[in-house]
């Protein structure tokens, strides 16, 4: 079984960086792959072609926000492993319902 990890954030750079981090982790992991999105919108059209396994999602974009779109995932796949990303504590309670 091929585990689809998807990361998105809208910073560039941080993007980046977080999909190298990850790329680098699980290497040793076979099969997965890393999807890197900028926002949720490109998010949900690659979720429509692949499932998702683990979601890696900023809370803070443009547009839909993660904490709605942990919802939409949540809601069409309870079994998805969702983990936000922020450096916004305010989010904090937010990400955990």
């Amino acid at each position: 079984m091929v585990v689809n990890i998807y990361l998105i954030e809208d910073e560039k750079n941080t993007r980046k960086r977080l999909y190298q981090y990850i790329k680098q982790i699980t290497k040793e992991y076979t099969p997965v792959n890393v999807h890197s999105c900028s926002c949720a919108n490109e998010f949900l059209q690659l979720i429509q072609e692949q499932r998702a396994d683990i979601v890696l999602c900023d809370i803070e974009m443009p547009g839909m926000n993660g904490i709605e779109l942990g919802s939409l995932v949540k809601k069409e796949n309870p079994e998805v492993c969702l983990v936000y990303l922020t450096a916004y504590p305010q989010y904090a309670a937010d990400s955990y319902t």
